[in-house]
């Protein structure tokens, strides 16, 4: 959307990029943010994308989610519930040559 451009400049990237936010005892919405900036092409940066140990989306890549490099792809995951430490854990691995990006997380 219009009011998140800025947030798509810039993004954090590795091997493997791993998040852990402690939330409230409830179910929660986890929303993922990318865009594919500095690669040529779809389906150069798979990665497997995990919430609390269990993996949602297995060899995804933004810009093939969205169609074609420059343009944003959001994942939403619902219902997640805090593990045992009260905690969602996010965990983005790269499974290609390039590493795993990420420009934004939400988690409501």
């Amino acid at each position: 959307t219009l009011y998140d451009q800025a947030l798509y400049r810039i993004a954090r990237t590795g091997r493997v990029l791993r998040y852990r936010v402690a939330v409230a005892p409830s179910l929660h919405t986890v929303r993922l943010k990318f865009t594919e900036l500095w690669l040529a092409a779809p389906g150069q940066r798979p990665m497997d994308i995990a919430i609390n140990g269990r993996v949602w989306w297995a060899g995804w890549d933004p810009a093939a989610a969205a169609g074609q490099t420059g343009m944003a792809a959001e994942l939403r995951a619902e219902p997640v519930s805090p593990n045992g430490t009260g905690q969602i854990e996010v965990e983005l691995r790269a499974t290609g040559e390039h590493e795993a990006i990420l420009q934004g997380l939400e988690i409501e």
